[in-house]
């Protein structure tokens, strides 16, 4: 389906261009109005989109890929019914390796999230991006967005750990009050 190139890259009848600011009051758009741009969008660059988040997803078939193959021999004798083989090496290692894999999943997260977001705004305006675009912008100020995605969940965890301590404190408390017995006059 070959259709003409307007000024700006985009086919011309692909995607509308973005509301004007002078017509429509900035917020002023129903979430269905919402959720036809959003499809808009995805259609007229759903490559680009697609390939951004091919990254991560990569990420996450070599990371599980490795981590089969890390516990497979441990698996084998249990499905083979035989006794298995659980050294203390064997455990640590399993246990680097899913630390690892996990912070390497942090890492591809934190970087693939700017570059999706920086691809569509930019769609949404009328910008064309490539995907080496938006993976530069991604990684102009990874250290940040790296440190953005360690401290959401610290933020997020940070008022559970906090209620944990006080109920794991009281009942420490009521302990030592009851000389290692539970004292209900504390509860």
């Amino acid at each position: 389906m070959n259709e003409p190139v307007s000024g700006q890259g985009f086919p011309s009848s692909s995607i509308p261009p973005a509301f004007p600011s002078t017509n429509v009051p900035r917020g002023a758009m129903t979430f269905g109005q919402i959720l036809d741009r959003v499809l808009q969008l995805m259609r007229a660059n759903w490559r680009l989109l697609v390939g951004i988040a091919l990254v991560p997803g990569s990420g996450m078939i070599a990371y599980f890929g490795a981590m089969f193959a890390a516990f497979f021999p441990v698996l084998k004798p249990v499905i083979l019914k035989q006794q298995p083989n659980l050294s203390l090496t064997t455990i640590v290692w399993l246990v680097v390796a899913y630390v690892f894999g996990m912070a390497l999943m942090v890492l591809i997260s934190a970087l693939y999230e700017p570059a999706a977001i920086y691809a569509a705004l930019q769609a949404n305006v009328g910008t064309r991006v490539t995907f080496g675009e938006a993976w530069g912008v991604s990684w102009s100020k990874a250290g940040r967005y790296v440190w953005l995605a360690i401290l959401r969940p610290l933020i997020v965890m940070l008022p559970i750990l906090v209620f944990g301590a006080v109920i794991v404190g009281t009942f420490g408390l009521s302990m030592a009050h009851g000389r290692g017995g539970m004292d209900p006059s504390m509860m």
